[in-house]
């Protein structure tokens, strides 16, 4: 039985460290795009610019909580980009999810940042 469980331990190991390979592999590629943006960037309007950058950095961080659906900073992190695309219901959502997983001084921090926002997602309806 211990045999089994030390194959199946390094099988996981192994399985893990290939997608996190592959994980580094996309973020670069991610990087790579968003610095190619930022170089035309200063010929178009600001405004576009930053709902560029923004929406690619939502895209990026919904790939990585496919992979790390627990990572409660992460999951943080894009409700935070959520709230400051003025996307508050989604921004809700994820933030509840992450204080569930995050540590509990964090959580009470988040739960009064999200009824807030949680009233202005209310007016802003």
């Amino acid at each position: 039985m211990h045999k089994c469980a030390c194959k199946f331990g390094v099988q996981l190991r192994a399985e893990l460290a290939s997608e996190h390979s592959k994980l580094e592999d996309k973020l670069s590629s991610i990087a790579t795009v968003i610095l190619a943006l930022e170089d035309k960037l200063p010929s178009m309007h600001t405004k576009l610019n930053y709902r560029i950058l923004h929406r690619l950095a939502v895209m990026a961080t919904e790939r990585l909580l496919i992979l790390q659906p627990h990572n409660w900073a992460l999951r943080r992190d894009h409700g935070m980009m959520l709230y400051y695309n003025r996307k508050y219901g989604q921004a809700v959502q994820e933030l509840s999810i992450c204080m569930a997983f995050a540590p509990e001084e964090e959580a009470k921090v988040l739960e009064a940042f999200v009824e807030k926002l949680h009233l202005l997602r209310l007016e802003s309806s």
